[in-house]
Order: structure tokens, then sequence, then C-alpha cells
């Protein structure tokens, strides 16, 4: 999963956190959280960019199989 955020990322992505993993035994399923860092090196972010980089690594990961709660 971190290879695929990272890959979609763009370079506006500085860090990726894995925080939580929640086990659902019931219904095999994993659940994970992650805690992402946006930033430019020499200039402030632009309204909506990092909406957009979200949007494509949601997408991205979709298209991996992975299910996104939204």
């Amino acid at each position: 999963m971190e290879k695929i955020i990272e890959k979609t990322g763009e370079s506006i992505l500085k860090e990726i956190k894995l925080f939580d993993i929640f086990e659902d035994q019931k219904n095999n399923k994993n659940s994970f959280a992650f805690h992402l860092k946006f930033g430019k090196e020499n200039e402030t972010l632009k309204g909506g960019e990092v909406d957009e980089v979200i949007e494509r690594i949601m997408e991205g990961l979709e298209e991996e199989g992975y299910e996104i709660r939204r």
C-alpha cells in the first residue's frame, strides 16, 4: 500500500506513517490508517492541490483492489 501511496503522491507527499491497523476477524478484513504529510520545499501549497493528490491516491489504491472508506 505504501508504494502505491508514494507513487501517486507525487512530489508533494513528504511523509507516510501507518498509525493504526484494525483486524476484523469476523469478516476477515483489515483496516489501515495512514498519516500523510504534504508540502513543497520552496513554495506554499495552493488550494486544492492536496485534495487532488489524495483523490489520485485513493483511486490508485482502488485500482489495486483496496476498498476505501470515503
